[in-house]
Formats: C-alpha cells, structure tokens, sequence
C-alpha cells in the first residue's frame, strides 16, 4: 500500500527524529486499535526497514488472541516481523496496573531481543482523558 506523506506522516518523522532516534531499529506496540494502526501505517511509510511490531495478549478478553492474529496478518502483508506476546503468569491483582507492568516487561524484552533501541505506542485523545478522568475518580 503507498501513501503520500501526509501532514501526520511528517509530523511522525519530526517526533521520531527529535526523540534522537537516528537510524535506530523502533518496536511498535500495536493493539489494533485504531491508534496502533494509524502508527503502524505512518511507521510503514516512512520508516519501512527500521521497525519490528509487537502485540500483547494479556489473556484477560477472549478476543485478544484473534487481535493479535489481526495485527500478524496486517504486518506479514507488509513484510514486518510481528511477535504476539502473552504474559508468564496469569494477570491478578489490580488487573489494569499488573496488565501494564506485564505488558512493558514484554515489550522491553521483545526490544532488546530484535535489536530496537525504542519503543513506541500510540493513544488517542479519547485514551487520555480516559486515563485523566480515571485518575481524578
């Protein structure tokens, strides 16, 4: 798929390029949400050759692993190398505070393991004021 280098693209490129990146290889965190994918395109079309793409199935929602299977299918079209990773152990606890600890442990070590010196992951501004409003109650 070819897209123009839209005014997002360039602004993608921009952020990459501050965040000191260079010609380092970046690990996608994609979910497949529409976030995650908007990244995983923009990262395609303007970095092609330098990012690998993971994808988290904390195994809390039946439909996670078919996510997951969505986002390899999207990247093996696309010659990316995808991993889907699942935690260790079952999540239990604070669900949504063990599920982000488990899932950047995951990341991290899928970074290193394919040669990525960053990590990236998308929200959109409905994550965040989710997280605010979360945070404030």
């Amino acid at each position: 798929m070819q897209i123009a280098l839209t005014e997002e693209a360039i602004r993608f490129t921009r952020a990459v390029e501050k965040l000191g990146a260079g010609s380092s290889r970046i690990l996608l965190a994609v979910s497949g949400g529409p976030d995650s994918l908007a990244m995983l395109v923009l990262a395609h079309a303007v970095l092609p050759n330098r990012i690998a793409v993971a994808t988290v199935n904390h195994g809390l929602r039946p439909e996670g692993r078919a996510e997951a299977e969505y986002v390899a299918g999207l990247c093996a079209g696309r010659t990316l190398p995808h991993s889907i990773l699942s935690p260790d152990r079952p999540i239990t606890g604070n669900i949504q505070s063990s599920a982000r600890t488990a899932r950047y442990e995951l990341l991290q070590r899928a970074a290193d393991q394919s040669g990525c010196a960053f990590i990236a992951t998308a929200h959109h501004a409905d994550d965040q004021l989710e997280t605010l409003l979360m945070r404030l109650a």
